[in-house]
């Protein structure tokens, strides 16, 4: 019996990262059984249904192997230096292994004690390279949503070594101590785990806030075809210009605007919903993959920037001020895999 003077345990407070990590759990266990025919009655949240159902539970079981993957990488670093090794990798190199394991907020973890050491140069880098990426090996999870893994796989690879290569000579040449990684044989794999999994539930709550409060407003204030136009023009010439049929370069064009202006997700689980997308040909299908799959976006751009300013605080503010510069580049990337594939074609 529970009087004034009882205490909760500690894992079972709201606050607690294993009270939210087992909340987000239950609840996407009960999302599982809702039926069809209630889902039916809202359309307006049919991408929020696809994302919950699908590839939020994806998101936790990469988070739970991205765990695994850097205890092992720590642990092995630790007992290599006690046996009197060294670990001298380029920067550039642990950077863009990084970037493609753990994508970027967790890179700005790794650095965050040690921005000081990194020159402009680097610190700009380090920032588009982040942004340009596909987020990490959790953008896997879009596969559940019918995205072949081995083309996501490889947008991501592709998209990160491509701006690795272009960021050289910011990074410096030679090879210098490994910046991002820390020998550590204390944090139990456990505790690791649960940090993980904490953040990767607070990834998804964010993330279904946005969908699904964005998806509501297009769907009960659709945009008007003049606003269509001028936002779509662009972007709809230029896959033209890759040789894309009329008829797929319209939806293509919007659903680009969409990532851009609001969420990469959104943007990929309704182009998806489409279907049409499946039916391409292979190397055109990869082509639209390069295109969306990187995380760089309005929405995703104000999440890092609070997370710099939280992380960071005074000193993430030279890293804050080269936001727009690396928002500008990564933007841009995404276009050279298409030329380059399309010359070839």
């Amino acid at each position: 019996m529970f009087t004034s003077r009882t205490r909760l345990p500690h894992f079972a407070w709201p606050a607690s990262p294993v009270f939210q990590v087992g909340a987000l759990v239950v609840v996407l266990f009960l999302v599982q059984w809702v039926p069809a025919e209630v889902w039916a009655a809202y359309p307006e949240l049919a991408i929020t249904q696809r994302f919950l159902c699908d590839v939020a539970p994806r998101i936790l079981l990469l988070c739970l192997m991205l765990a695994l993957v850097l205890h092992l990488l720590e642990r092995s670093l630790y007992k290599h230096l006690q046996r009197g090794g060294a670990v001298r990798l380029p920067f550039s190199l642990s950077t863009g292994l990084f970037v493609v394991l753990f994508g970027c907020s967790k890179l700005l973890m790794l650095v965050q004690s040690r921005i000081d050491q990194f020159t402009r140069g680097q610190r700009l880098a380090l920032l588009t390279i982040a942004l340009s990426s596909a987020g990490g090996l959790s953008s896997l999870a879009l596969s559940a949503v019918g995205y072949p893994l081995y083309q996501l796989l490889l947008a991501n690879l592709l998209l990160t070594a491509l701006m690795t290569l272009m960021m050289l000579p910011l990074m410096g040449g030679g090879r210098q101590d490994n910046l991002l990684l820390r020998p550590d044989n204390d944090t139990p794999f456990r505790t690791r785990c649960l940090a993980f999994l904490s953040g990767g539930s607070k990834l998804v709550v964010n993330m279904t806030l946005v969908i699904s409060v964005m998806e509501s407003l297009l769907q009960r204030y659709p945009l008007d075809s003049v606003s269509v136009n001028r936002l779509v023009w662009l972007p709809e010439r230029f896959f033209t210009a890759l040789g894309f049929s009329p008829e797929y370069t319209q939806a293509l064009a919007y659903h680009w605007v969409v990532k851009n202006l609001v969420n990469r997700d959104m943007a990929m689980i309704g182009l998806a919903e489409e279907g049409w997308l499946f039916q391409m040909p292979t190397i055109e299908q990869f082509l639209v993959v390069t295109q969306f799959v990187s995380i760089v976006g309005v929405s995703t751009v104000l999440i890092i920037g609070l997370n710099i300013i939280a992380m960071f605080g005074r000193k993430g503010w030279p890293l804050f001020r080269l936001m727009p510069l690396a928002v500008v580049l990564s933007t841009l990337l995404p276009l050279v895999p298409v030329l380059l594939l399309t010359g070839w074609r």
